[in-house]
C-alpha cells in the first residue's frame, strides 16, 4: 500500500505525461487522466491538515478534564505532560518500525490521547483526594494512593488491551493496525503512568516538603532574632538607668 507521498509523486508524473501528450497533439487532441487513488490523496491531505490541530485540541481538553477533576494545576500539568509523552513515544515507535504516517496513524493520534488519560486521571484524582483528607502531600500519601487505586488502573489497562485484541481476529488490514497501535499504547500509557507520573508526583512532594522546612526555619529564625533583639534592648535600657542613677 503506497503512502501519500508516493501517490503524490505518481500523480505528478502522470500529469507531466498528459501535459507532454497534449503539447505534441495540438489543440484538437486533448487527454485527461483520472484514478480513484487521487481521491485518496485529497482525503489524506485534509486529514493531515486537521492532524496539525487535533493533538493540541485533544491535549487541551485533557488538561481541562484533569484540572476539573483534581483542581490542582501542578498535578494537571504533570498528567498532561505524561499523556503527551505517551503519544510522542508511540509515534516514534511507529516510525522506528517503518510505518508510514498515513490516514490510520493520523486518526489514531486523538484516540491515543483519549485512552492515555484513563490511567493518569485515576492516579491524579486519588492523590489529590488523599492529600486533602490528610492535609499534606508526601511520599507516604502517594504510596497510599497507589495502594488504593493501583488495582483499578491495572484492571483498566488489562480490559482495554483484551477488548481491543479482538480486532486481530478480523481479516481487514486496517483493523489489525488499529489493534496493534491500541494494545501497544495501552502498555506504554500504563507503564508511564505508574512509573514516570508517580515519580514526578513524588519529586513534587519532596520539593514541597523541603520548601516548607526552609520556610519554617526562616520564620523560626526571624522570631528568635526579634525576641533576642527585644531582650538586648531591655538590657541596654537597664544599663542606661543604672549609669544615670550613679
Amino acid at each position: 500500500q503506497a503512502s501519500t507521498q508516493q501517490l503524490h509523486a505518481l500523480n505528478t508524473q502522470w500529469q507531466e505525461v498528459v501535459q507532454r501528450a497534449n503539447t505534441q497533439g495540438g489543440p484538437h487532441s486533448q487527454m485527461w487522466q483520472a484514478s480513484d487513488l487521487w481521491m485518496r490523496i485529497g482525503l489524506e491531505r485534509s486529514v493531515l491538515y486537521s492532524a496539525k490541530w487535533a493533538p493540541w485540541i485533544s491535549l487541551s481538553a485533557a488538561l481541562v478534564a484533569v484540572l476539573a477533576a483534581t483542581r490542582s494545576l501542578t498535578v494537571s500539568l504533570l498528567a498532561t505532560f505524561t499523556i503527551a509523552l505517551v503519544v510522542v513515544q508511540m509515534l516514534a515507535l511507529l516510525v522506528l518500525c517503518g510505518w508510514q504516517f498515513g490516514i490510520i496513524e493520523v486518526l489514531c493520534v486523538s484516540v491515543l490521547i483519549g485512552t492515555s488519560i484513563d490511567y493518569c486521571i485515576h492516579i491524579a484524582l486519588s492523590f489529590t483526594d488523599a492529600t486533602r483528607s490528610l492535609g499534606e502531600s508526601t511520599v507516604q500519601t502517594l504510596q497510599k494512593c497507589l495502594a488504593n487505586v493501583g488495582g483499578t488502573v491495572t484492571s483498566a489497562a488489562a480490559t482495554t488491551a483484551i477488548s481491543v485484541s479482538t480486532l486481530f481476529l478480523c481479516q481487514i488490514t486496517v483493523f489489525h493496525q488499529v489493534a496493534l497501535v491500541m494494545v501497544v499504547n495501552t502498555f506504554v500509557g500504563y507503564l508511564l503512568s505508574v512509573s514516570f507520573f508517580c515519580a514526578a508526583l513524588s519529586l513534587c512532594c519532596e520539593w514541597r516538603s523541603t520548601l516548607k522546612e526552609k520556610c519554617s526555619d526562616f520564620e523560626w529564625a526571624s522570631t528568635s532574632s526579634s525576641e533576642y533583639g527585644d531582650e538586648t534592648r531591655v538590657e541596654f535600657e537597664l544599663v542606661g538607668m543604672e549609669s544615670s542613677t550613679t
